[in-house]
Formats: C-alpha cells, structure tokens, sequence
C-alpha cells in the first residue's frame, strides 16, 4: 500500500491497485504517522492470510456470513421475540464475486409462535462508490410504534428480544441513499398494507383494523468531523468524540395509491461521547418525535420502554424501569445521559465500570379517543429515573480481540410515575458489552 498527502492505494480480496483520491474517503491530509500506519498495515496484509480473516470479521459485523458467490444474512437465519418466540429461516444476498455493481437479496423465515411464514426480495444498484439505489418487497411484521433514523441495527440488538406488540406489513419501497464526507443521506418512498396483530380498532368516523399507507421519506446523519478508512472495501467511519444527528421528515399522501392518511411525521437523534482526562466518558442521546395528523397505533411513536422481568437486560438509550407500549405518542422528547469513571481501577487487574445514569422524556397524544380496545398512557407529565452499573465485574476473552464483559446495575423510577413502595421501583438489570481492553 502506497500512501502520499492525496492518494492511497486501496488492496482488497476482489480488487488491487486500484488508485483512489483520498479526499473522497476523507477531508484531512495524512501525517508522518498515519502514513506509516499505513505501510504497516499493507506489510502485514501482503504476508498473511489476515486480508480474508478481516473481510470475514468485516462481514459478520454487518450481520453476514461469507460464501463464494453469495453472503448468508444471520439476521434472517435466526431471530427471538416474543410474539414469534423463535424464528428460523434464511437471508442470502449475491456479492461482488458474482456482480460489481448489482446486489440482488432475499429472504424468507418461519414464526413458530405465530406460525407465520415472511419473506421478502431487495434488488440493489450501485451507482458509485457514495449512491445506492433498492428498490425492495416485503411480507413481513413490524414492531408498533418503531421508527428507522438511518441508524445501522445491530445483530446483536436485544431490544428486539422484549418485543411482543407488531403490525403485519406489505410494503414496496424505491430507496436512494448516498454517504459522502460525514453525510448519509436518503429519499424513498413507500406504499405500505398494515393489519394490526393485536385487538385493536382505529375509530375515525368508520372503525377499521386494517389500513393503507403511502409515503414519501427524506432523511440525513451528519457526522462532523468524521474521519474514513476504506480498508479491504469497507469504510471505517470515527468521528472522535462529536456529535452525530440524525433527521427524517415523512410526508403521507391520502388517496395516493389508496393512500388513507395525510399526515406529516418528524424523528430527529442527536447523539454524543466524549472522554475528559481524570473525569471519565459523558455520553448523551437526545431523541424527539412528531406528528401532524392523526395515525393508527402501529405508526405512533412507543415510549422506548425495555423492560422486561425475564429478560433484565440494560439497553442503551432506553428507558430501563418502563415497560415496552407503557407509553405511546405523536408527539415526544427524550433524553438520555450516562457517566463512566473509566480512571477508577484503571491500574488494576479486577477493573471494573462505574457507569452513572439520568434519562427523562415528556410526550403528547392527539385524539387518543381515535384508539380504541387497546390500554394507552401518555407521558404528558415528564418521566424520570436514574441508575448505577457496575460493568466488566466478569471478562471473557473473545478470539484475542477483545473481551465479553458482564455486570449488573441498578435503576430507579422517580417522581410523578413511580410506584407506591421502595421495592417496585427498583429494577435489577445486567450489563454485557464488548470492551478492546
């Protein structure tokens, strides 16, 4: 690998010496010791099998296992909820072994709790190294009250293991999406059939239970000051401690393509971590929601409630003593902070967390009388609660690249919504993360 102030040349398993602008991957020059990082990197990746172990690790980081000419999708081979209980299937999309610029998927997987079978096909083009365009089909279930903020899910995302309350979907979606200097940015529109999984009436002048949706979504993240690597043809995205916002705006058309709603729909995220010397890491998440019109159920915003007393697991950027659907909303704020002494045992063989928290959020529902034969409050007075962790009592080493590590914490409901006694608003939870160290 040859790197100069302007170019990089990029070595990968399926093309090599390709020459590549470096202000297209990122917006500084490259210094004395980021050079020979470089060289370093290319030395050890031209004399070991360490090229394809990366693209491998690479691959099951975005939730894919590699073959020759296609990639399995692990998150549609296996997955738990609990309105499905487990899911079993398969999720396989062609790679650039077989086509450069077209990416063609499909999925299909069976619900034995709801003995229910959901599949879909994406087809995807790449115009370039920075537009996609996918077109998609899908029957399938959607979580009520969840919303998409162009943030990349998790395979590992435990969240999903707590939900129980979804909306059966058909939809057909044209997507275009672009990320360039920091900047991802999306357009696409979508024509969706909803049947609500659960007793449910929308009482709008006629009541129904199944309803039809056309939409227009525009959304975009900005990461300032993000630095990018395009190492074995991924791009390694570090912002160093600034902020990352995402915004998407919806816009429904009634009459559209039997279009039944005209409403107006807003999500904005804005979240940050940052390090300070002798204090610790602060890391908050502001997130906020709104709707002009009125919508059934499965489209307002839920609460973030995630807890679950058989699955006691703390989420991050949730609220960790409510329940899931305790809550609902068109319009919400929420903020989420946490504080870990990372100094504290920093010099010590047991090294454990201490992690601080405080979250708080307020919400609004228009004509929650439109709603009918399902329980819905309302956080019309401002929800509070606080919590301790202590994490990493328990490391287990992971392939040498880092450890597993558990603990458990404490949290505590407050204020206008806490219960009668002591016991019920404290909620035990446990901690597992992944740490470098």
């Amino acid at each position: 690998m040859t790197v100069t102030s302007h170019f990089i040349k990029k070595q990968n398993l399926s093309t090599r010496n390709q020459i590549t602008p470096i202000p297209i991957y990122r917006n500084q020059y490259f210094s004395d010791a980021e050079q020979k990082t470089y060289e370093t990197i290319d030395s050890v990746l031209s004399h070991s099998k360490l090229p394809k172990m990366l693209n491998i690790a690479g691959l099951i980081m975005e939730g894919k296992w590699p073959t020759k000419i296609f990639d399995i999708n692990l998150g549609k081979v296996l997955a738990f909820n609990l309105y499905e209980k487990t899911r079993l299937g398969l999720g396989i999309s062609t790679n650039d072994s077989l086509l450069k610029k077209i990416s063609i998927s499909g999925f299909w997987g069976y619900g034995f709790g709801d003995k229910s079978a959901k599949f879909g096909g994406h087809i995807n083009t790449k115009v370039n190294n920075n537009i996609a365009i996918t077109a998609k089909y899908e029957k399938t279930i959607r979580e009520a009250g969840s919303f998409n903020n162009l943030k990349t899910s998790s395979l590992f995302d435990n969240r999903s293991f707590i939900s129980s309350r979804f909306d059966e979907i058909k939809f057909y979606e044209l997507e275009v999406r672009s990320s360039q200097n920091g900047i991802t940015w999306q357009a696409s529109t979508k024509h969706e059939i909803l049947n609500p999984l659960y007793e449910y009436t929308y009482g709008n002048g006629n009541s129904q239970q199944i309803f039809t949706n056309s939409q227009l979504t525009v959304g975009f993240q900005y990461q300032h000051n993000q630095s990018s690597l395009l190492l074995l043809n991924r791009r390694i995205n570090s912002n160093r401690g600034f902020p990352t916002i995402s915004v998407s705006v919806s816009k429904g058309f009634k009459g559209f393509l039997n279009g039944e709603f005209d409403f107006v729909k807003l999500h904005f995220d804005l979240s940050q971590s940052f390090y300070l010397q002798n204090v610790g890491t602060t890391a908050y998440n502001v997130q906020a929601g709104w709707i002009n019109g009125a919508l059934p159920y499965g489209l307002l915003f839920e609460g973030r409630g995630s807890f679950h007393k058989d699955i006691p697991f703390v989420m991050k950027n949730f609220f960790q003593t409510m329940r899931p659907y305790e809550f609902m909303h068109d319009r919400f704020t929420c903020l989420f902070t946490r504080h870990t002494f990372n100094h504290w045992f920093a010099n010590s063989t047991f090294s454990p967390l201490v992690t601080l928290h405080f979250n708080s959020g307020i919400g609004s529902l228009k004509k929650k009388e439109v709603h009918q034969n399902i329980p819905i409050q309302v956080m019309e007075i401002p929800y509070f609660e606080t919590g301790l962790e202590l994490n990493r009592l328990l490391k287990i080493n992971y392939l040498n690249l880092g450890y597993v590590g558990f603990g458990f914490g404490v949290f505590s409901r407050l204020g206008y919504h806490s219960y009668d006694s002591i016991h019920e608003n404290l909620f035990l939870k446990i901690t597992a993360n992944f740490y470098s160290r």
